[in-house]
């Protein structure tokens, strides 16, 4: 299972958490995963993670306390980017066009919600540009 990189969410207590490449329950059941059809750097980069439903690993288990404008921070050999929420919304979990690429940098973080088998939590980042 090869290392695409590692997310930092300080507000939620995530400190370089490793990602693993796939979104296989075996990858996510000890580690964030990264959709394979997804950049791994510029562009929309996708990572998934459980939140409640594997004891071992609820690395997202907080994301729904994340709000407009917190950051996150996340590597790719040997690069570092911050991003800052732009939205957090529930889709179904058919909806894939969360997933396309963009010509913006981007995160898009998903996970489970507890309540709605067919529902996931989505968490759009975009890249924190020096002016």
């Amino acid at each position: 299972m090869e290392t695409v990189g590692y997310l930092t969410i300080e507000k939620i207590g995530l400190k370089n958490e490793v990602i693993k490449e796939g979104t296989k329950d075996e990858i996510l059941k000890n580690n964030l995963g990264h959709f394979s059809a997804t950049p791994k750097y510029n562009g929309n980069v996708c990572i998934a993670g459980h939140n409640y439903s594997i004891k071992s690993s609820r690395l997202f288990k907080d994301l729904n306390n994340l709000d407009t404008n917190d950051k996150i921070i996340y590597k790719c050999d040997g690069f570092a980017r911050e991003y800052k929420v732009k939205s957090k919304k529930e889709i179904k979990s058919s909806d894939i066009n969360v997933l396309d690429n963009t010509s913006e940098n981007m995160l898009t973080l998903i996970t489970c919600t507890n309540s709605k088998e067919d529902t996931r939590l989505c968490i759009k980042a975009t890249e924190i540009k020096e002016e």
